[in-house]
């Protein structure tokens, strides 16, 4: 497995983890109102790093499917591509090139820009009455904005890594000279 896909599901599995524990723990926190805003914030900022870290894995699996050759070899590294699907440990095929800040900038970075600048404009916004979280009111558009560009950029790499392997799937059939076989017995 490439570097980058161990940190892809390792951040993603923190990140979700974080976010049930947070969740579970201090969505019912209203007593006070700054440990209630703390909450609010946190749900905000693990909600978007889960779906960052979410969107950083499915993009690192389909750079490792777009690289692979049709016997399962790695392409040679002549693009910035192939640094993804370098393996690590014995038998390792390439080095990968690329650190891996960019990846911890985006799944974690952006996510407290986005949060900190929201919680900047409108900290009132992350308590409620009986829940500590962000308000379904006009102050929702900075989770549901994100959210939703990011869930659409998941769903069409998932499209993209699905297609990418139903082609490398019937590439690989192979059948002896003078036989006849249908779709069915290619699968």
């Amino acid at each position: 497995m490439a570097d980058k896909m161990k940190h892809a599901l390792a951040n993603s599995w923190l990140s979700f983890s974080m976010l049930s524990i947070v969740f579970s723990i201090g969505i019912y926190q209203t007593e006070d109102v700054r440990i209630c805003q703390c909450v609010g914030l946190l749900l905000h900022y693990l909600t978007l790093t889960s779906l960052f870290w979410m969107a950083i894995t499915i993009n690192v699996m389909r750079r490792c499917a777009n690289c692979k050759a049709e016997d399962g070899d790695v392409v040679a590294p002549t693009t910035s591509i192939s640094s993804d699907c370098s393996q690590s440990g014995a038998g390792a095929v390439g080095v990968s090139s690329q650190p891996l800040t960019g990846l911890y900038l985006v799944g974690w970075g952006v996510s407290v820009l986005l949060v900190g600048l929201s919680g900047a404009v409108n900290p009132p916004g992350y308590v409620m009455p009986t829940y500590c979280s962000i308000a379904p009111r006009p102050a929702f558009t900075p989770v549901l904005l994100p959210a939703t560009t990011i869930q659409l950029f998941i769903l069409t790499t998932a499209l993209l890594v699905v297609r990418t392997a139903a082609v490398k799937k019937d590439s690989n059939a192979q059948l002896s000279e003078g036989t006849q076989a249908t779709d069915l017995e290619l699968l």
